[in-house]
């Protein structure tokens, strides 16, 4: 299918999964949620994007940053991961695509605006998690997408040299920049969901500009980022994951 046509069904469907919730029925407090707050320009660009492109993620790509994902929270669960070292997982979840997430994730990058929106909840999740990545290129040559998803992610993964394995049991970042990284891998995560913008900035670099939103989020201050033990040993009923061993539930797209 010509990439064209995908956009189009993407954006059908992000506006379809819109016209179900009234996201203004969503507010944390006094702040608006994020599709609430740029309903004036229907998620759309903002007025001071120049060169804007909502690059957006196909299946394929989708199934790629799930993929990733995915990959990450099992070398973590099954021990694999020497970087302090982290102690095994027994209830990591397997993450599954959320269309829902992905749309409000994509209206925040549609901002251009780079930082953390500060109301991203829906009906089924009081609290969103949220990892973003920004990168910048001078005139420079079209940044393929994976390449951009596993630059990102890396960099999120990454943080884990500075997580110290005691932590894991009573969430504390100690100063320290660790909250991607346990964005990536809270146990109780079910869902993540990306979005992908393109615009040039008042200095004229090409930006490239993702926004990844997890359901339920993590990174809660005394809660466990996951429970240590044999992997896969408590998966609350779920089965355990097939394509990943050290991980409970389904990774469906």
């Amino acid at each position: 299918m010509d990439r064209r046509i995908k956009l189009f069904y993407l954006l059908f469907v992000l506006y379809a999964a819109k016209a179900q919730t009234d996201y203004c029925k969503l507010s944390c407090g006094n702040t608006l949620q994020t599709v609430c707050e740029r309903k004036n320009v229907s998620c759309g660009a903002a007025t001071d994007c120049k060169n804007f492109k909502q690059l957006g993620l196909n299946d394929e790509e989708r199934r790629y940053v799930l993929d990733l994902h995915n990959k990450y929270r099992n070398k973590v669960a099954l021990g694999q991961e020497k970087t302090g070292p982290q102690p095994q997982a027994s209830n990591m979840k397997a993450l599954s695509y959320s269309k829902e997430l992905e749309y409000i994730a994509q209206c925040h990058t549609n901002s251009c605006k780079y930082g953390h929106d500060l109301c991203r909840r829906t009906p089924e999740w009081g609290h969103v998690g949220q990892n973003i990545a920004l990168k910048g290129r001078y005139h420079g040559d079209i940044l393929p997408t994976r390449e951009f998803i596993d630059w990102a992610m890396n960099g999120f993964y990454s943080e884990v040299r500075d997580w110290d394995p005691s932590w894991v049991s009573s969430y504390d970042d100690h100063g320290k920049e660790v909250g991607h990284y346990t964005n990536l891998v809270w146990a109780r995560t079910r869902y993540v969901g990306c979005g992908l913008t393109f615009y040039v900035d008042e200095k004229g670099w090409d930006i490239y500009y993702l926004t990844c939103n997890y359901g339920e989020g993590g990174n809660i201050y005394g809660w466990s980022v996951y429970e240590v033990g044999p992997p896969a040993s408590k998966c609350d009923g779920l089965p355990k994951n097939s394509k990943y061993p050290g991980l409970c539930g389904p990774d469906n797209l």
